[in-house]
C-alpha cells in the first residue's frame, strides 16, 4: 500500500470521515466494480489498495486506531503515547513486571553473547570476521532492546503500583 493511500483511506473510498458503515460498504462496492481486475480497464494494484482500505474502515477497532493515527500523525509529542496505549503488554502490573524481567534477561543474554564472541574467534581457524560481526550486532541488539523493555516495564510497573497501591516490586 502506498504512503498516499495509507494517509487517505477515506479519500480512496470517496467517503467523508464521518461516513456510516453502510455508506463505506456502498462506496466500496461502487469503486470495486470500477477497479475490479476482471474488467477490461481494471487496475489490480488500485483494487488491492481499495480492498485494504475497506478492510480497515469496515472494522470498528481498526477504524478507531486509524482515526487516532490521523488525528495525531503530525503531532510527534503524542504519537508514542498512542503507541504505548495500544500495547496490551503494559496494561497490568503483572504484565509490566514480566516485561521488566524479560528485558533484564535479554540484557544478560546479550552480555553473555558479547563475552562468548572473542572466545569463538580464538577457537576456530580461518577468517571469522563476518560471523563475529553478526554476533556482535546480535549482542548489541539484545542489550539495547532488553534495556528498553526493562526500563519501560519498570516505569510502567511503578506507575501502576502507585495508582493502585498494590504489591511490591
Amino acid at each position: 500500500m502506498t504512503t498516499a493511500s495509507i494517509a487517505d483511506l477515506y479519500g480512496l473510498l470517496g467517503v467523508e470521515r464521518s461516513a456510516l458503515p453502510s455508506e463505506i460498504a456502498a462506496a466500496f462496492r461502487a469503486r470495486a466494480k470500477e477497479l475490479h481486475p476482471d474488467r477490461l480497464d481494471g487496475d489490480i494494484e488500485r483494487f488491492k489498495e481499495l480492498s485494504r482500505a475497506y478492510g480497515v474502515l469496515s472494522d470498528p477497532a481498526r477504524r478507531r486506531r486509524y482515526d487516532d493515527w490521523l488525528a495525531h500523525r503530525d503531532d510527534a509529542s503524542t504519537a508514542p503515547v498512542i503507541a504505548v496505549r495500544h500495547v496490551a503488554m503494559f496494561a497490568t502490573i503483572g504484565r509490566a513486571r514480566l516485561a521488566f524481567w524479560v528485558g533484564l534477561i535479554l540484557v544478560f543474554v546479550g552480555l553473555g553473547l558479547a563475552l562468548i564472541v572473542p572466545a569463538l574467534g580464538e577457537s576456530t581457524k580461518g577468517s571469522t570476521f563476518g560471523r563475529d560481526l553478526a554476533l556482535w550486532i546480535a549482542a548489541v541488539k539484545l542489550v539495547v532492546s532488553g534495556g528498553v523493555l526493562a526500563v519501560v516495564g519498570g516505569r510502567r510497573t511503578r506507575r501502576l503500583r502507585a495508582q493502585s497501591n498494590v504489591g511490591s516490586f
